[in-house]
């Protein structure tokens, strides 16, 4: 077994003394929604010690679990990875993981592909397989993209908005009516005891979220706009709710009719020849259907930005608050430039978080595709997560200055975490024929795109792939320098339109990432076009406004 399972594993096996019977039953079904559903299908059975054993013969058994609790993860990615960790920590973190239901919500040929490789890297663990190409067209037509939006195509999937419809996705599910569904993003690492949410008080709301200050609503929404249209009455000024996870009371959503007001706004928006909202496409008309009427979870249940390659400097003012001066920061390797901003990002929640959101580009499962010079975000170490029988790969540890004086603290990349319920390579089974393996072996490489066919590259140990990140990390294509105050030789174009103005002065963030020997990642004071001012140029299009070269 790699390391990753035996850390699983170990892990798993903390929770053997609170499974009541002793027994974790593995229930992987596809159901086509709207269609009745049987009875569900169950593929195999261990203990809490034996959940990644899957070497035991088929058993069929019948599922009977009261008071279930229903997780849905929604997802077309081809990547089914983060699928896998979500699942898998969550069972490890919850106190009666013989209740808990994953409903996994996805396109019919991904639902397939996911039911095979759930047989195998899920063994022991109750998922359902949900598709409903009806249902999914009838989204897909109520979606409208605008590039003016400033949002990233790919949010544009019919299962960007699935939470929405959850109740109609998973149709008639064994058990229990359906009362309580709790969606999570599938980037996500569940580190509490997702059975809190199941049982806490809404105190009468349709869904609970967790409120999240950094970014406001006229970030998303142009009230403005809204409000000359006579749409409703909001605060410009109020906090977002974020949508990692969401916890629906399904009779209160129903009778508030949540999903037929998201559906107006959708409408609106493409009847609109003015852009209502910028920068997302399944969480504004979210935010403005439910304008507020929200239970707030605790903050716990989304520590975010672990994915996120660098902080800014209004974020990084915290840090320096706490006592992190620049000693500390050279403990950390962190570079720090003179404006505030610091690279990697630092996660602080992370220390007691119940739910840990890997949102950003840095995506652990996505490493092998990064330029080695991209540093990895740091998380403060866990206490919800052991590192298991393994100490964790490069802690550093720190003790803080000023106000927060001798409090001590360690940090670890954050893709350790994920990387605790995460394996990369295909499990056998003896209770599958030849032909089984096979398509396992080759859906493996599905869910793993990025896996190397080289074995000794794969095989490699992660202390040498970590010396490579350091190697060379501060000069880019051209003999520039990490942090350079640049301006831009001549007018920057993109597509035959002047994006960025000659003089424009930017800073030098680091290699592109697709193509780290001939571009660089430059981020502009502004940019025309109103989109992300880091942008990818040649050396060229470029000149020092300070410093040296190489």
């Amino acid at each position: 077994m790699s390391r990753r399972g035996v850390h699983f594993a170990y892990y798993v096996s903390l929770l053997g003394a609170v499974v009541l019977s002793g027994i974790l039953i593995v229930s992987i079904s596809l159901h086509r929604s709207g269609a009745t559903s049987g009875r569900a299908t169950v593929f195999g059975g261990g203990d809490a010690k034996e959940l990644l054993d899957v070497r035991q013969p088929v058993k069929q058994q019948v599922v009977k679990v009261r008071d279930p609790i229903h997780v849905c993860l929604c997802s077309d990615d081809m990547d089914l990875r983060p699928v896998v960790v979500c699942i898998r920590s969550a069972v490890a973190s919850s106190a009666t993981p013989l209740r808990i239901v994953f409903h996994f919500i996805s396109s019919k040929a991904i639902a397939l592909r996911f039911k095979r490789l759930a047989r195998v890297h899920l063994a022991g663990i109750n998922v359902q397989v949900h598709h409903n190409e009806t249902m999914e067209a009838n989204i897909r037509n109520m979606i409208s993209f605008r590039s003016s939006s400033r949002a990233r195509k790919g949010l544009a999937s019919p299962f960007n908005f699935a939470a929405f419809y959850m109740p109609q996705f998973l149709g008639e599910v064994p058990g229990p009516p359906l009362k309580r569904l709790i969606y999570i993003d599938t980037d996500t690492v569940i580190t509490g005891d997702i059975g809190e949410l199941h049982t806490m008080d809404l105190q009468g709301h349709p869904c609970g979220a967790v409120k999240y200050c950094l970014q406001r609503l006229r970030t998303y929404i142009d009230v403005k706009l809204v409000q000359k249209n006579g749409w409703g009455v909001y605060d410009p000024d109020a906090c977002i709710a974020n949508r990692g996870v969401l916890v629906v009371d399904v009779q209160r959503w129903q009778e508030t009719n949540l999903t037929g007001k998201i559906e107006e706004w959708l409408d609106r928006y493409r009847r609109s020849e003015e852009d209502i909202w910028l920068g997302g496409m399944s969480q504004p008309p979210w935010l403005l259907a439910m304008n507020g009427d929200y239970q707030e979870l605790g903050q716990e249940w989304n520590c975010h930005s672990l994915g996120r390659a660098s902080m800014g400097a209004a974020e990084s003012t915290v840090l320096v608050k706490m006592g992190f001066d620049d000693v500390i920061f050279d403990e950390l390797k962190v570079l720090r430039h003179d404006n505030g901003a610091i690279v990697p990002y630092i996660v602080l929640c992370s220390e007691d978080a119940k739910l840990l959101h890997f949102n950003g580009a840095v995506k652990p499962w996505l490493l092998n595709s990064y330029n080695p010079s991209v540093r990895l975000p740091l998380c403060a170490a866990p206490r919800t997560v052991p590192s298991g029988p393994y100490p964790w790969l490069s802690p550093r540890s720190i003790v803080l200055s000023g106000p927060e004086q001798g409090t001590k603290m360690t940090f670890i990349s954050c893709n350790e975490i994920w990387d605790i319920f995460s394996s990369h390579e295909p499990l056998k089974s003896k209770s599958t024929d030849a032909t089984d393996e096979k398509i396992l072996s080759n859906e493996m490489q599905t869910m793993n795109p990025c896996l190397d066919q080289n074995a000794e590259k794969v095989a490699e140990p992660k202390k040498e792939r970590e010396k490579k990140v350091e190697v060379d990390v501060d000069w880019v294509p051209g003999g520039f320098k990490k942090f350079q105050e640049v301006k831009a030789a001549a007018n920057i174009m993109v597509r035959g339109k002047i994006i960025v103005q000659q003089g424009t002065k930017g800073i030098i963030q680091g290699p592109s990432i697709r193509h780290p020997k001939e571009r660089i990642n430059v981020l502009f004071a502004q940019r025309k076009d109103g989109k992300t001012r880091t942008v990818n140029v040649m050396p060229a299009e470029i000149q020092a406004s300070g410093g040296e070269k190489k």
